[in-house]
């Protein structure tokens, strides 16, 4: 039985993404998961099964973390097979709309603001009293923070605004200075 995971990087591309071949004889579904630099195991979008057409499929992976070297395993009941690491390598900061890639630019990333944590709280000061009452919910929500890009036309306005405009969670990748590596966070837009 012929089984091969192949990952190859496409740094190249618009936006860059890691194209996936894979042929495994006698199967017609199969799970395609990515193994990322954090330790952590995430299925590959379309792949959780892909459907293998005479024992073949191709696909790309949109949401590989750009600059750090990933692997692919492919599952069917307990038998696995592995890809070779493959990394992702770019020099500028990409915001990825993982649900429609085209959607993707590559971006000035500017900076990010100072994180904060906002509460939900009142404060009551009744009257004779000194010391006021501060009645809360009792946690403190996600941190949050604002994320500057600079564009440098309308045009590229006007794209960055139909990137974020459905409301969709996005990938933020921006290498450190003088590398190809990144870190990747999410960002939902409109916060």
């Amino acid at each position: 039985m012929a089984t091969i995971l192949t990952a190859t990087a496409e740094p190249d591309n618009d936006p860059p993404r890691v194209a996936l071949s894979l042929e495994w004889t006698g199967e017609t579904e199969v799970t395609i998961v990515r193994a990322d630099p954090d330790g952590r195991s995430r299925p590959v979008r379309l792949a959780e099964p892909a459907a293998l057409i005479g024992g073949l499929w191709t696909g790309y992976d949109y949401e590989s973390w750009l600059g750090q070297p990933a692997t692919y395993s492919a599952t069917v009941d307990a038998t696995t097979i592995t890809s070779g690491p493959v990394t992702v390598a770019v020099d500028a900061a990409w915001l990825r709309h993982p649900g429609v890639p085209s959607l993707s630019m590559r971006v000035n990333f500017e900076g990010a603001g100072e994180p904060v944590r906002p509460i939900q709280q009142t404060v009551h000061e009744p009257l004779g009293r000194q010391h006021p009452i501060v009645v809360t919910d009792g946690r403190r929500r996600s941190a949050r923070s604002t994320l500057t890009l600079r564009t440098y036309d309308a045009a590229e306005m006007d794209q960055l605004l139909g990137l974020v405009d459905d409301g969709a969670v996005l990938l933020l990748d921006v290498p450190p200075r003088g590398t190809t590596a990144s870190s990747t966070c999410t960002w939902p837009s409109g916060t």
